[in-house]
């Protein structure tokens, strides 16, 4: 399978809400100069994420199968980034590890 980029993915997720690995609800407000930006469900700005993040977030999950919610792999975000990375088909949070995984079936 072929994950989608970076930009590909969020422009696909703009006004969708996500939720991140603790159940915090967010919302994908758009993408504009190289970030991701989430709003919080008061819908007042909370973040902008890097593309570059979720794209290196993205290419961890396509190399290794899986991608931990930390600063480490996911820059300041990781948690909204995290989010983003598990909407994309076959991945999925596995809260007892802080990780999305991606299934081999996705």
């Amino acid at each position: 399978m072929t994950l989608p980029q970076a930009d590909v993915l969020a422009a696909g997720l703009v006004g969708r809400p996500v939720q991140t690995y603790v159940g915090l609800e967010v919302r994908i407000v758009g993408v504009e100069n190289g970030a991701v930006v989430v709003a919080n469900n008061r819908g007042g700005e909370c973040a902008r994420v890097a593309l570059a993040d979720v794209q290196a977030g993205l290419d961890q999950l396509d190399a290794e199968g899986e991608v931990a919610v930390a600063f480490g792999a996911l820059g300041p975000w990781a948690t909204y980034g995290a989010a983003m990375l598990a909407e994309v088909e076959g991945a999925a949070y596995d809260a007892s590890s802080a990780r999305v995984t991606l299934s081999d079936a996705g």
